[in-house]
This record gives structure tokens, sequence and C-alpha cells, in this order.
């Protein structure tokens, strides 16, 4: 039994960081600081689960951004850049059954309380699994192994599917069959293809 890891972010949910970009412009940020909201070291430790909230939130703004913004506005700029669900990726989801499906993905508690309003991700698979909630980015070593060993499978019987491909790297590095996603017709071949679907 071959056991599907989903990504989530550009993979089941569709996600622009250049919407938040452009939130944060017109409340006047200066558009080179805009876009370091997402690529900064503290971006990943909240994304790790080391930073909480209202940290992430001062370090941003006194670091990164040096513009003053309350934190709701920080939080709604945030959220925008997830901006809806991959139907096509959800109907692919119905169609395997929930025993061979999990997610990973690399997310913060903005993110999952926005990824919450958007879709359950519960109907499709109990296992799920955030690197706020694991300590662990797919990138980090340790990761891979600590999924496929929650998941009680080999790597070899596991598909990794990620838009990413520093992701994918990382998961072949550990012996998982990965699948780089770039569109829902691409997967459906590839799920058909190997009698998933």
């Amino acid at each position: 039994m071959v056991i599907v890891i989903f990504d989530v972010g550009n993979v089941v949910i569709k996600a622009d960081h250049s919407i938040t970009h452009q939130i944060l412009v017109d409340y006047g940020v200066p558009q080179n600081r805009a876009k370091t909201f997402f690529e900064n070291y503290e971006y990943k430790e909240f994304g790790r689960g080391n930073l909480d909230e209202e940290t992430f939130y001062r370090v941003l703004i006194g670091k990164y951004l040096k513009f003053q913004l309350p934190y709701e506005s920080i939080v709604k700029a945030h959220d925008k850049h997830l901006y809806g669900v991959d139907k096509g990726v959800v109907g692919l989801l119905s169609k395997l059954p929930r025993g061979n499906l999990a997610f990973s993905t690399n997310t913060n508690v903005w993110q999952t309380r926005r990824e919450q309003e958007l879709i359950d991700l519960r109907k499709y698979s109990p296992r799920i699994f955030r690197s706020h909630e694991i300590h662990l980015l797919k990138t980090d070593n340790g990761c891979f192994q600590y999924l496929v060993s929650q998941l009680k499978t080999s790597p070899s019987d596991t598909l990794f599917v990620d838009d990413k491909l520093e992701n994918i790297l990382e998961a072949r590095k550990h012996g998982l069959q990965t699948h780089h996603f770039k569109s829902v017709g691409q997967l459906a071949a590839e799920l058909k293809r190997r009698n998933l679907v």
C-alpha cells in the first residue's frame, strides 16, 4: 500500500505571496520591505513553532517592514495570500482512500487558521503534519524520517507531492517517491499511472 503525502499550500490551497506584498504597499510599506514579509529567518522560525504570534509580529514590524501597522492589519494582509481551494486537487483527494492519504505542510498558526476557513482537511485524512506543531520544516533534518515513522510505512512505499523543488529533493534524499506538482492534470495522470485513483 502506497501512502500519498500531499503538501497543502499551492497544491490543495491556492497561494500567492504577491497578494500580501500589494496589500502592504497599499498600506504605505515600501515595496522592497513588503517583499521581505515571507523571506526571513523569523518567518521560518514562526513556521517551526519556535516564535509565538506576538513575537513574530514585533520582529516583522521592527526589523523588516520598519512601518507601524496594527497586529490585526498584519494578520489580515498575511492571510489574503491564501485565496482559494484547487477543486481539481480536492476531487483527487476524494478518490484516494483515507488510509492512503496524509498531509504535510510548512505552515504557522495564522496560515492554519486561514486553511481551516477554506477547507477541512480532516474530511480526507486525520493525518495532518503541520510544521508549527511538529517543529520541523520539510527541509529540516529529520522531517521526512519523522513523517515516515508516524505513518508506520517505509520511504519506498510513500509518495510525496509538493510544488517546491527543494522539498521534493529533500524527500528523494530520504528514499521517498516524489511527484513535483505543477498542474492538476499532471497529478491526475501520475496517480492514474500508479493505479492510485
